[in-house]
């Protein structure tokens, strides 16, 4: 990173983020300004964790050469760019299936075949990378969940439960989720994860059998231990809250989706999109197709509610928009929107650039007041960064053809929240 004899290097563990007048002083290489891309490529420590990584991974010094020049080709200098690029999916991208992370294409490796000559990634080193960027940390969200579930059972089953996740690489609650979700082969994970953390949560008191509990694909009590572990792993995020409820045309609507939602387990925006842009095998009627597509979005709605239940394409599709943003209820009246905070493309004109900070901006204000906000999701803001080009879905609201304003995202959140305070 280029800095100005002015400033000061943060102290370790400090959050440049939380620092805009610290932040001024330094220049992103790749923006020529301060952005969002600082705080994680800015410390030394964050680069020099990078080349420790890749140092285990390969042994051969030509590999390891190769394989840095790679990456920071790819614009990955630290290993916190490495994990963002990593988990970060890019469903378009046309990328093989053995080079998938965790059962889709991943902005790593979509940024790594535009540079081209360069070999992609394979599905066992992607896993291999993600274990060796992740730290205890990671485990603290899902540790609290275990410790819940099980509530008076000894420690040492939480500890054995850890243990599988651990060796399957489930390192966050989201991951956990997910797998719980869908097939393992969908996330190239281990076809027994699912029995072995099944077998486990039977013995938790929460545990019932319940005959109408068919979240996951397997039969008798493993089920059951997974059905009632996944809604009680915690309550529907703020985030997929705000999402559905701008995705619904009223509130009777999201009530409902909310509820079938959790009744699936999906307490995440990252859990429904996941579900969402997964396709499966089964026949689903035409109203209900996604793009063309059957979704395990409604087949676990279909399974667990019924064939009545599930939502139509049009929900669907206004779930899949509503999902690229990142927006949060707050107690007063006011909402501070980032619409500008990622490259977008504009009708007829020229693709509009990020308006950097905004979405910090927009996020800080709203805490500070308690406010609503809405901005680009991580996702988004993350492919936007290292992409350096628009999305072709993400266009810029003030130069939108009437035709698509009522589907624009921001828009909807606008009515959604013009609904809440209506008197």
């Amino acid at each position: 990173m280029k800095h100005t004899a002015s400033a000061t290097v943060p102290a370790e563990g400090e959050n440049l983020g939380d620092k805009v007048a610290l932040s001024i002083a330094w220049s992103c290489p790749k923006h020529n300004v301060a952005c969002e891309c600082l705080p994680g490529d800015l410390a030394a420590g964050d680069i020099m964790e990078l080349e420790n990584v890749v140092r285990e991974q390969w042994k051969s010094d030509g590999d390891r050469e190769a394989v840095l020049r790679k990456l920071r080709d790819a614009g990955i200098r630290s290993c916190s760019s490495l994990k963002k690029c990593l988990h970060t999916p890019v469903w378009d991208a046309k990328i093989p299936r053995a080079c998938w992370f965790r059962g889709s294409p991943n902005l790593l490796n979509q940024l790594v075949q535009e540079n081209q000559g360069s070999k992609l990634l394979r599905s066992p080193t992607l896993e291999e990378l993600a274990k060796r960027c992740r730290g205890e940390a990671d485990l603290a969200e899902v540790e609290k969940s275990l410790t819940e579930f099980f509530s008076e059972i000894e420690a040492g089953v939480v500890e054995e439960a850890v243990s599988v996740l651990l060796d399957s690489g489930l390192w966050t609650l989201t991951e956990v989720r997910a797998a719980l979700l869908l097939p393992a082969s969908d996330l190239g994970l281990s076809s027994d994860v699912r029995q072995r953390l099944g077998a486990i949560l039977c013995r938790a008191p929460a545990c019932r059998h319940q005959p109408g509990a068919t979240t996951s694909a397997e039969g008798g009590d493993h089920v059951c231990a997974l059905d009632q572990f996944l809604p009680q792993a915690g309550t529907l995020e703020p985030a997929l809250l705000v999402a559905v409820g701008s995705a619904a045309d009223s509130e009777g609507e999201a009530k409902r989706m909310r509820e079938h939602l959790k009744r699936c387990g999906i307490l995440g925006l990252w859990d429904m999109r996941r579900c969402l842009y997964t396709t499966v095998t089964e026949v689903h009627p035409k109203e209900h197709l996604f793009f063309g597509q059957a979704t395990a979005l409604n087949q676990l709605i279909r399974t667990s509610l019924g064939k009545a239940a599930m939502f139509k394409g049009e929900a669907l599709s206004r779930l899949a928009l509503a999902a690229a943003l990142e927006a949060v209820d707050g107690a007063s009246g006011v909402l501070f929107t980032a619409p500008h905070g990622i490259w977008l493309t504009r009708e007829d004109h020229a693709n509009h650039k990020p308006e950097v900070y905004t979405s910090f901006i927009a996020q800080k204000l709203a805490h500070a007041s308690n406010s609503s906000y809405a901005t680009w999701s991580l996702d988004e803001r993350a492919k936007s960064e290292y992409r350096t080009r628009p999305e072709r879905t993400n266009q810029d609201p003030n130069y939108a053809r009437v035709a698509d304003l009522a589907d624009l995202p921001f828009n909807r959140i606008l009515r959604r929240h013009a609904r809440r305070f209506r008197s």
